[in-house]
């Protein structure tokens, strides 16, 4: 049976299916790779958790022996465990009792590093009332990871980049030069068009 005849005699549904399996299998490598090169870049931030562990009323000192006075709220003891090999860097934990907008009393405290392990570091000034959330208050962590990018991760455990830290919310600014710049050059574009 010579070529010809065998090329004809193949329907034209396996052609066309042939057609469009060649594209779903790139769309669905694709995907894959992304999904695999998601997981790489956030393997070490996966692995670091926080969470309040006590409640006190206001420490008279903190660790370093500084007096603690005319202050009020509450301190807050928070363990921080970096289950990664390596360690985390410009660490901050964040503590509230509510995510309202107007929410005030967040207290903060900051570590140049944390090693791997489990840490604790103390929040003061966190203003939380006597009821409610008072022995559980929320706790958020910001941080970088070894490769310098940084992530958050937020009391329900949902891990992002970075967006409440004073670093974090920077990196969300510096894309605004680049919006205007763009509406500029649509606004100039517009009016060359209008003008011929």
């Amino acid at each position: 049976m010579p070529t010809e005849e065998v090329v004809a005699t193949v329907p034209a549904w396996v052609e066309w299916a042939a057609g469009l399996s060649a594209p779903a299998a790139v769309l669905l490598s694709i995907t894959v790779l992304n999904r695999d090169r998601k997981a790489r870049r956030e393997h070490q931030a996966r692995l670091v958790s926080g969470w309040a562990a006590e409640v006190s009323p206001l420490r008279t000192e903190t660790e370093t022996g500084v007096q603690i006075t005319n202050r009020t709220g509450r301190s807050v003891r928070v363990v921080v465990r970096n289950a990664s090999d390596a360690p985390i860097y410009d660490f901050y934990a964040w503590v509230r009792h509510n995510y309202a907008p107007d929410a005030g009393g967040m207290g903060s405290h900051h570590l140049h590093l944390v090693p791997p392990g489990e840490s604790e570091v103390w929040v003061d000034w966190v203003e939380i009332p006597e009821s409610g959330l008072a022995g559980k208050p929320f706790v958020d962590l910001t941080f970088k990871d070894e490769y310098g990018r940084r992530w958050q991760r937020l009391n329900d455990g949902g891990l992002a980049s970075d967006r409440i830290s004073p670093e974090g919310r920077m990196h969300r600014v510096r894309w605004v030069p680049r919006r205007v710049l763009q509406w500029r050059l649509a606004l100039q574009y517009r009016r060359a068009q209008r003008r011929t």
